[in-house]
C-alpha cells in the first residue's frame, strides 16, 4: 500500500563543496544527527548534491519563502546568491527580488543545507542545530 505523508521523513539536501570546511563539518553533522537512538532507521533523507552548480527558478522562489521562518534562514539565502542580494538586506525586499525573465537557473554558492519540510536554510553550525533540533522534537 501507500505510505501516509506522515510516514514520510523529511529531505534535507546539503550543496556541498568538497574543498570547502564548513562543508565538510555540515556534512559531518548531518549524517551524525541523522541516526535515530535506535541506529535502525533514518530521521531524515540526506540528499547531497555535489554536481549542480545552479538551481531552478522554482527552487530559488521555494527558498525565498524560507526567509520568514527564522533570521538564520536571510544569512544563509544571502550567502547562497551574493551576487543577486548583495545590496539587499530587507526580508520583504529579498523576497520579492525580480528575477529577469530569461534567466533558467540560478548559481548558487555552496554550502548551503535546505530543509525542504520545515522550510529552514543554513551555512552555520547554529543554523543547523535549528533544522536538527527540528527531528529531535525541539522545536525552538
Amino acid at each position: 500500500m501507500f505510505r501516509t505523508l506522515q510516514g514520510t521523513k523529511g529531505t534535507i539536501t546539503l550543496y556541498h563543496d568538497i574543498n570547502n570546511k564548513m562543508s565538510r563539518y555540515l556534512l559531518d553533522s548531518l549524517k551524525q544527527h541523522q541516526v535515530t537512538s535506535k541506529d535502525v532507521e533514518f530521521k531524515y533523507n540526506l540528499d547531497i548534491n555535489t554536481n549542480s552548480t545552479s538551481i531552478t527558478k522554482d527552487q530559488f522562489k521555494f527558498l525565498q519563502n524560507c526567509l520568514h521562518t527564522h533570521p538564520f534562514c536571510k544569512v544563509s539565502f544571502k550567502s547562497a546568491f551574493p551576487s543577486i542580494t548583495e545590496n539587499v538586506d530587507l526580508v520583504k525586499d529579498l523576497e520579492n527580488l525580480n528575477l529577469p525573465n530569461n534567466i533558467g537557473e540560478i548559481p548558487i554558492k555552496r554550502p548551503l543545507v535546505v530543509d525542504w519540510d520545515h522550510q529552514l536554510l543554513a551555512i552555520t553550525d547554529k543554523g543547523l542545530q535549528k533544522i536538527i533540533d527540528q527531528y529531535n522534537g525541539k522545536d525552538n
